[in-house]
């Protein structure tokens, strides 16, 4: 059975969190989550018959193939779940410019 895959850059602790926080939910027989360090911009989700999505649209078909996840969202009607995990990945996206900023260094979000 062919997995569909989450590419992530595994450097940036906001990615890397909510990522485990999407692998309390999900099963990991059927998804294999990739850490990359190319600081990438954005997730990449590809699924089982390998469709390829990059960002909010590969949250949105990742929650699609694992509505488990929207289970994170429980306090929101389920016309509101899926916007409510694009939403917590933008906001996501938004930290790691803020941390990028405050730490020149680098959190690993180059």
């Amino acid at each position: 059975m062919k997995k569909a895959r989450l590419y992530y850059d595994g450097s940036c602790p906001v990615c890397a969190n909510y990522v485990r926080l999407i692998m309390k939910k999900v099963n990991t027989r059927q998804i294999e989550f990739i850490p990359t360090h190319d600081n990438s911009k954005e997730f990449q989700f590809i699924t089982a018959e390998n469709v390829a999505y990059t960002g909010t649209k590969a949250i949105e078909m990742l929650a699609a193939n694992f509505p488990e996840i929207l289970n994170y969202f429980w306090m929101l009607p389920p016309k509101f779940k899926v916007k409510g995990v694009k939403a917590a990945y933008k906001v996501g996206g938004v930290l790691r410019k803020i941390i990028k900023k405050k730490n020149k260094k680098g959190c690993g979000c180059k």
